[in-house]
């Protein structure tokens, strides 16, 4: 069923996870999960509304279940999408996460943030195929992905780790595809690893040595780009729209 935190206080003691098969709703009062893990199981449509209180790990594993934001939710552990749909709302909600993002569901980005700001250096990111409208990454972990990565407007590293690989695209073939803007910030760091990297407004990389290119392909597809690269070098670039 549901569960409501209208005053008082909830705290979970170490290893004790919390499972919820309805509502999360917080309108008073605080909750503290001491690092569990909160797994949604809702087999239905559900809503999930922290009242400004941050989760630890978040689980979402429901056949036919789909979970609605009521506000904005923030993580400091991992998010599992694993069956379902998570949906930012027609609110657009942020979404912060600080640890890694695992998603075998389905995610709704609308027109939302998600903002990654953990400081491990050995996190990793499954899109599994859901787009991100604006994501951000502003914390001094690393963040390595796992798949192809879609981002419907911006992708903007705000800050990273710069002595190891800071957001390392991975040498598996992905294709990352920014919608807008790529903006790397003077304490930010990309590694290309082998990845196609797609581009569709302008590029900045703000700093020498933030852009790694490795054996990487950046194609500009819009018709129109202003290019700010610091001495920071490509290995293959291409110009302008592409056919089909």
């Amino acid at each position: 069923g549901n569960l409501n935190i209208a005053g008082g206080s909830l705290t979970a003691l170490p290893g004790n996870d919390i499972f919820v098969g309805g509502n999360w709703n917080r309108t008073g009062g605080t909750f503290n999960l001491g690092g569990n893990t909160v797994t949604f199981d809702a087999t239905s449509a559900k809503t999930i509304r922290s009242g400004g209180s941050a989760f630890s790990n978040l689980i979402f594993n429901g056949a036919g279940g789909g979970w609605t934001l009521q506000d904005v939710l923030t993580l400091t552990g991992d998010l599992q999408l694993t069956i379902g749909t998570l949906d930012i709302s027609a609110s657009n909600y942020s979404l912060n996460v600080g640890g890694s993002w695992t998603n075998t569901g389905t995610f709704t980005a609308r027109s939302g943030t998600v903002t990654f700001n953990g400081s491990d250096t050995e996190e990793t990111i499954t899109s599994g195929g859901s787009n991100f409208y604006d994501l951000i990454f502003n914390g001094t972990g690393a963040w390595q992905l796992q798949d192809s990565l879609v981002t419907l407007r911006d992708l903007t590293v705000t800050q990273s780790d710069i002595v190891g690989d800071g957001i390392d695209f991975n040498t598996i073939g992905n294709t990352v595809t920014v919608g807008r803007n790529f903006s790397v910030a003077a304490i930010g760091k990309v590694t290309a690893g082998d990845a196609e990297i797609k581009v569709a407004g302008n590029w900045s990389v703000l700093a020498a040595d933030k852009f790694n290119a490795g054996t990487s392909h950046v194609i500009f597809t819009g018709t129109t780009t202003n290019v700010t690269s610091n001495a920071n070098s490509f290995y293959d670039l291409t110009l302008g729209p592409q056919s089909a």
